[in-house]
């Protein structure tokens, strides 16, 4: 799959599960979501997602795995390259404080129906959920709700 850094509106999310089953969300003073943000000129998608899980949870990721290639037709059409890692250094301490206000760990049961985590955010968990369990890797999905997979 392309890499997105030149293109406008495209994004990463990474998906980092603990080793008691619970999902990473950032807080940025709204409400919660995965650790990720734009993909600057330039960077691709795997350099964008280790930045802003280092910038936005102070964890270090060496070894992102693509997961999804998603198009999210929420609200507006933008494309997020969700991924994930199997392990990351370093303690939840985010470095830019002024953007990102906590920085947790949610179990599974405690994100589905969670309003104050954003929509489209619980659908990527889904899509992670349901594409983990089955490979190859990466898939292309739809973000909506039940979310459309590809394989």
């Amino acid at each position: 799959m392309a890499e997105l850094g030149d293109l406008p509106n495209n994004g990463v999310n990474i998906v980092l599960k603990n080793a008691q089953g619970e999902y990473l969300f950032v807080h940025n003073g709204t409400k919660w979501s995965l650790p990720g943000g734009g993909i600057k000129r330039g960077e691709t998608s795997k350099q964008a997602v280790v930045r802003e899980t280092n910038e936005e949870s102070g964890l270090i990721i060496e070894r992102p795995i693509m997961v999804a290639d998603v198009q999210l037709v929420i609200n507006w059409k933008h494309k997020v390259v969700l991924f994930t890692a199997t392990s990351w250094d370093g303690i939840i301490d985010p470095l830019f404080k002024d953007e990102i206000k906590d920085a947790r760990f949610f179990k599974p049961e405690d994100i589905h129906d969670n309003e104050d985590i954003y929509r489209a955010q619980r659908i990527f968990v889904k899509i992670y959920e349901t594409a983990w369990l089955k490979l190859p890797l990466p898939v292309f999905a739809i973000a909506t709700d039940p979310p459309i997979i590809e394989y």
